[in-house]
């Protein structure tokens, strides 16, 4: 029954798309995922129901998640580096906790496509800096960017942020690949697809 109710929230999901989005990198994190199932290390995956407490909705211009039965201002302080990693959906909802508990971006998802991922410093629900890193999706600029058009759309100020890009767009990344005759491949929602980026 699970999985036909999470086939149906896909399905709507894909429905209500507002961004555009990627898959994650079949040669990097498509084989960290299988390769850390065979060590016995599994990546936790998380179905729609698990993912919930990691959600990330926006109060009065702050970030927040539900905790203990209410929503409380995000802090990423007890994260690696103070940082938490986080993903969104390509119709805007955005998960973030801590990359000691969740593994990989690839968890919040369950493998899914992303808008975007990478790090993020969030203090008493004010966002800080942002990055673009994720080993797994290794998301274009133009994608993260995507993350704050959603939040600056639901009333958060951005003026202070820092953003530490440490990759480049994808029409960057689409050219740099071609002058070496490159492409990648990206576990997408259907298929393994070939793509410039």
């Amino acid at each position: 029954m699970e999985n036909r109710d999470e086939a149906l929230v896909q399905y709507k999901w894909s429905l209500q798309m507002k961004y555009k989005t990627l898959g994650m990198l079949r040669a990097a994190g498509f084989q960290k995922d299988v390769n850390d199932h065979m060590m016995d290390m599994g990546t936790t995956y998380f179905l729609s129901s698990h993912r919930e407490p990691y959600r990330v909705d926006v109060q009065a211009g702050l970030l927040v998640q539900l905790q203990s039965g209410g929503f409380h201002p995000l802090d990423t302080e007890a994260g690696l580096n103070g940082a938490y990693i986080f993903v969104m959906t390509g119709d805007g909802r955005i998960y973030s906790g801590n990359k000691q508990e969740v593994q990989h971006h690839s968890s919040f998802l369950a493998g899914r496509e992303v808008a975007a991922a990478g790090a993020w410093i969030v203090r008493g629900g004010r966002l800080t800096m942002i990055t673009d890193l994720s080993g797994h999706y290794q998301t274009p600029t133009d994608y993260v960017e995507q993350v704050l058009t959603e939040l600056k759309s639901r009333g958060v100020n951005l003026s202070t942020v820092t953003r530490k890009w440490e990759g480049m767009s994808s029409k960057e990344t689409a050219k740099r690949l071609a002058s070496a005759g490159l492409q990648r491949e990206r576990i997408g929602d259907k298929s393994v697809e070939k793509t410039k980026y």
